[in-house]
């Protein structure tokens, strides 16, 4: 049996291995916390940690939707901790939308990385009975996005983006680890992807009755960068050490200008009408 502290601490050491020995990096953990949160990232510098609540920590993961769905919740913490968010006092009710908006986009793409070379993540697959096959994967991470949209997601709360557009953040977190790790943008493959992710559980729902609310703000990410730079410094990145096989999923580092940036989504543009996309310039 496989409960939410195996996926911890699975997560825990996986992702302390895709660090260098050098960095002596360490994802501290509080487990069976009285908190009235699930996962929550508390304190600050030598006492910066994860919480998970008891419940958390002691709910049974049975299946591969299960699975996928605390990795999930696990790895958008990770995100906020590998980041320092708690560092960062925010300066208005925008600066909170854009660090959760990034927690999930950088937070799908650590757990594609855990999923994808996580030794004790790979482990839990065998203990659940699921053999890997990449379609699979893809229609399970899916279902795990489409559960949290029925369940965390829904939130007055001001300080997160709207449901659906958190959906568009997660799906973008998947494109762009793939896109990573083959080295390559393809159009074709996004969307088959997004296709897959979006055909699940009530998804196709969820997108016929708020579509109009999906705003995938690139102010949130202008200004997450502008965050991630002060919250870097002079520093090389936030978080020292990745080994650099995984720099291009998990690094941390965010020394760009407006102009790079401008770039480099016009050079993206550029790929995507070669590739018959006829997207719009940016504005």
């Amino acid at each position: 049996m496989v409960i939410g502290q195996d996926l911890v601490l699975a997560a825990k050491k996986d992702l302390e291995r895709f660090f260098t020995p050098a960095a002596n990096f360490e994802l501290k953990v509080e487990l069976n916390s009285t908190s009235r949160h699930h996962a929550s990232v508390v304190g600050v510098e030598d006492d910066l940690r994860i919480r998970f609540s008891n419940d958390f920590c002691n709910a049974v993961v049975d299946d591969i939707d299960a699975l996928h769905y605390f990795a999930l919740i696990i790895s958008h913490e990770v995100a906020h901790y590998m980041h320092s968010h708690n560092e960062h006092k925010d300066e208005s009710e925008n600066d909170s939308k854009s660090i959760e908006a990034f927690a999930d986009f950088f937070g799908t793409r650590v757990m594609m990385t855990l999923i994808t070379y996580g030794r004790e993540f790979i482990k839990l697959y065998e203990v659940i009975g699921f053999k890997f096959h990449g379609g699979k994967v893809l229609d399970s991470v899916g279902a795990a996005i489409a559960e949290l949209s029925d369940t965390l997601f829904k939130s007055d709360s001001k300080n997160y983006p709207n449901c659906i557009s958190r959906v568009g953040f997660c799906a973008s977190g998947v494109t762009s680890f793939l896109d990573k790790q083959f080295g390559n943008m393809d159009v074709q493959r996004s969307m088959d992807v997004l296709t897959r992710i979006y055909s699940a559980g009530s998804l196709p729902q969820l997108f016929k009755y708020q579509s109009d609310d999906f705003d995938m703000d690139r102010d949130f990410i202008s200004r997450s960068d502008e965050v991630h730079k002060s919250i870097q410094g002079i520093n090389i990145c936030i978080t020292r050490g990745v080994k650099p096989e995984y720099l291009k999923f998990i690094g941390t580092s965010y020394h760009s200008t407006p102009e790079s940036r401008e770039i480099y989504v016009e050079s993206m543009r550029s790929i995507a009408n070669e590739q018959g996309l006829d997207l719009p310039k940016f504005t």
